[in-house]
């Protein structure tokens, strides 16, 4: 297969596509950006636009790590910029807030983004429910296997049905 990645750069909870994608991926938590509701929007439109046997990847931060209290802090430089990190878990809503500070001289910036993370079962259920099934789940970018305790990602591969 020699065929080009096609990019589209749109809202994907506009997808009006129906079996035209071999692939599609989602990834550094953009899932997660969405209300619920959204979210199942989004799935839905991705299995009417995926070809029978079609994959979809979603990458999301493991939320088992940040019940667990494994929130970080984190400070570095980025462009010239110091950035300062820090995660915080709202279990109730399953939602992970993220702040960032940015300082470069007597210029500040702020930005807090929420991301609506998804257990593992609580995914699996939700592909489903559009007509995917989850075929492999990793922890990491280099292929390890998933485990709620250590990984610090929540990486499906899901086949359209």
């Amino acid at each position: 297969m020699n065929k080009k990645p096609r990019f589209i750069l749109r809202d994907i909870r506009e997808l009006n596509y129906t079996r035209e994608f071999d692939a599609v991926i989602i990834m550094l938590n953009a899932f997660g950006l969405m209300s619920d509701d959204d979210n199942f929007t989004v799935l839905k439109g991705i299995a009417r636009a995926l070809k029978r046997g079609g994959k979809v990847l979603i990458d999301l931060r493991n939320p088992e790590m940040l019940k667990q209290g494994r929130i970080y802090k984190k400070v570095e430089i980025c462009e010239g910029r110091k950035v300062y990190t820090k995660t915080r878990y709202i279990l109730s809503e399953k939602r992970v807030l993220i702040f960032r500070h940015y300082y470069k001289g007597k210029e500040r910036q702020e930005y807090c983004i929420a991301i609506r993370l998804y257990p593992k079962d609580e995914l699996a259920e939700l592909l489903r429910g559009v007509g995917l099934r989850a075929v492999a789940w990793y922890g990491d970018f280099e292929g390890n296997s998933y485990d709620p305790n250590t990984s610090p990602r929540l990486i499906v591969v899901a086949e359209k049905l």
